[in-house]
């Protein structure tokens, strides 16, 4: 089945989300739609990039495919790309950022891993530094310790 997709505007956020785990693991054969236009021209730009390039649609779990199509040996065969929860111009440029030749994917995993990094440390600081107040409170309460300011 073909469809016309109405895209979502991009923003102004270079950064696309891409599907979860989940989605991708839960969707079957037959939830999937071929996208062969759309109204922001997102296939037709990958299709001028790469003609083997193709997305579908799961409207059950609702997010885009982005795929390859490869003839080798005669076997037409297709290789997932990426995955995106939004089909706009922001899917072009990643798509035109990952072909560059100065594209350096393992310097942009070490960029994740390390970002991911810094937010679980600072979501572990701020549930310990919660926690560290409501500790010395308890212990003040405790030790009859009565706060008194100063001035």
């Amino acid at each position: 089945m073909t469809a016309t997709i109405l895209t979502k505007r991009p923003t102004h956020s270079m950064d696309i989300q891409p599907a979860t785990q989940e989605q991708v693991v839960k969707a079957n054969d037959e939830d999937w739609v071929v996208i062969e236009k759309d109204l922001s021209e997102v296939v037709k730009e990958l299709k001028e990039i790469d003609s083997r390039l193709g997305v579908r649609y799961n409207g059950v779990q609702k997010f885009y495919a982005l795929y390859a199509k490869e003839t080798i040996k005669g076997v037409e065969q297709e290789y997932l790309v990426n995955t995106f929860t939004s089909l706009d111009k922001r899917v072009v440029n990643r798509v035109r950022e990952i072909i560059s030749p100065s594209y350096d994917y393992v310097a942009e995993l070490e960029k994740q891993d390390a970002q991911a990094k810094k937010e679980e440390e600072h979501k572990m600081h701020e549930k310990m530094g919660e926690n560290a107040e409501l500790l010395a409170f308890a212990i003040r309460k405790d030790l009859g310790v009565k706060d008194k300011a100063f001035f």
